[in-house]
């Protein structure tokens, strides 16, 4: 993996998330790139994992990133090259996303908390929806606004127009805000139950985006115009919490930056960045 200049990343176990590799033995980091070196077959389909980051100080120039796919000789076999890097966004700033469950046995419910930090008041006007992106396989079992809980009284959301969750496609939700509110820094948490599937993809990421505000409605994509930032927040596996282990809690699951939208002020604080490509249709 290659990132643009003044990217710095990190490999120690607390920060390589391997998801869909197989038997990761190996990560090692040099300037702006790390080598992971994999003790399985990577077999056709789609592969992600992901690495903590400290971003730069400002949106880099070039902003690219690369991702090169060689085989146990090093000869590159693969390579996913330039792939353009998104702006920083100053004026949001946002740290700290996670993710917690209950529970992760497939087939049954969960309860799953997102949550991120507000570090500095971010004015009005400023945000007009948040919207959580599932996994494939994922469903919210919210039947109506009650379900969805919001851990702190001072975000404001949008009564106005009726419901302030918009419940209508059942691997997201989208959060109506109050765009005539300044969201005041502290943190945030939002709770909510899923049905856990009985097979959990290899692109397991969950996506917090940020988008801002139109009359329109709001945004249901993480790709969206008013998608303004996108914290990836790597999934749980299949499994039941270990024994003295505290509902809620999810083993490694660490705080996260944006990649589609970095910040400048968060001066020192490491965070997952997503990276994640086919392969092609062959086996190393």
């Amino acid at each position: 993996l290659q990132c643009p200049d003044d990217f710095a990343l990190a490999c120690n176990i607390s920060s390589l998330f391997p998801m869909s590799l197989p038997g990761v033995v190996q990560c090692v980091v040099n300037s702006t790139s790390a080598t992971l070196t994999v003790n399985g077959t990577l077999l056709p389909g789609e592969h992600a994992f992901v690495l903590r980051a400290r971003t730069p100080s400002e949106t880099p120039s070039p902003n690219n990133f690369s991702l090169l796919l060689r085989n146990r000789d090093s000869r590159l076999q693969d390579a996913a090259t330039r792939l353009p890097g998104l702006a920083l966004r100053p004026e949001l700033q946002l740290s700290g996303a996670s993710l917690a469950r209950t529970s992760a046995e497939a087939g049954q419910a969960s309860t799953v908390t997102i949550a991120f930090v507000v570090t500095q008041a971010i004015a009005a006007g400023r945000l007009g929806s948040l919207l959580i992106t599932f996994p494939q396989n994922f469903e919210h079992a919210v039947e109506k606004d009650t379900s969805v809980v919001s851990k702190n009284a001072n975000l404001s959301t949008d009564k106005a127009s009726g419901s302030w969750v918009d419940i209508s496609l059942v691997d997201r939700l989208s959060i109506r805000l109050d765009a005539t509110q300044e969201l005041p820094a502290g943190d945030y948490a939002f709770e909510f139950p899923v049905t856990v599937p009985e097979y959990i993809p290899a692109y397991n990421v969950w996506m917090v985006t940020f988008c801002g505000y139109s009359a329109a409605g709001v945004c249901q994509q993480h790709f969206s115009p008013l998608a303004l930032v996108t914290f990836p927040l790597a999934g749980f596996d299949l499994q039941p919490l270990g024994a003295g282990a505290l509902p809620g809690a999810a083993a490694r699951m660490a705080p996260a930056l944006s990649v589609a939208g970095m910040l400048p002020g968060l001066l020192g604080l490491l965070a997952p960045m997503l990276i994640a490509a086919p392969l092609a249709q062959r086996r190393l």
